[in-house]
């Protein structure tokens, strides 16, 4: 009796589980691809007092490169159809004709430390690019965590996740090298992003 009722919970689970639609292409990037692209971009720092963690930080430059990548992926989570998926792209690159975005992967034990979104934190951010210093608008990144995490797999669960904008084209800070820079009484960190061409 109890192998008669596995069996229906199997075939039940089965054929209650939704396949993707088959004609969504799936990612142009493998999983491993999509990996070495983010590391490639992607920048880190630990700062310590002694012993004591103070912040791990890793911040990623979501280029066109990378944003494309990012696109890609979502639209294949989402199951976005050719219609839908172009809208996003043009959303995004509509962005990037007159900002530069940054995904920062935050984590600091340290009360006061914790939060880089509010206007009372202690940090400052910057980005230097071309002969000009912009400061940074920062939000925390507009998705859940799950699937933050699924497309910045560098982010822990126990970091916050934040999307950093700059009121700077991204074409700049991909034709120029590009330095963000955190600020705080804690220590500061300089991330360098090399031109793309």
């Amino acid at each position: 009796m109890k192998t008669l009722i596995v069996i229906a919970t199997l075939i039940l689970t089965a054929c209650s589980t939704p396949d993707l639609n088959p004609e969504i292409e799936k990612p142009r990037l493998t999983d491993s691809q999509y990996s070495e692209l983010l590391s490639n971009h992607t920048r880190r720092a630990e700062h310590y007092d002694g012993f004591n963690n103070l912040y791990n930080i890793k911040v990623t430059i979501l280029n066109t490169k990378v944003y494309s990548a990012v696109i890609d992926r979502v639209r294949f989570f989402k199951q976005y159809g050719s219609l839908e998926a172009q809208k996003e792209r043009e959303k995004t690159y509509q962005k990037m004709s007159t900002e530069t975005h940054f995904f920062v992967s935050y984590f600091s034990p340290q009360k006061g430390l914790t939060r880089l979104d509010r206007g009372d934190s202690l940090w400052k951010l910057y980005l230097d690019v071309n002969g000009r210093r912009v400061k940074a608008q920062i939000i925390k990144y507009p998705s859940i965590k799950q699937q933050t995490r699924a497309l910045f797999p560098h982010h822990s669960r126990w970091s916050k996740g934040y999307l950093v904008k700059f009121r700077t084209p991204t074409n700049l800070s991909e034709n120029h090298s590009a330095k963000l820079i955190m600020s705080s009484s804690a220590g500061s960190s300089v991330f360098t992003f090399p031109a793309l061409r």
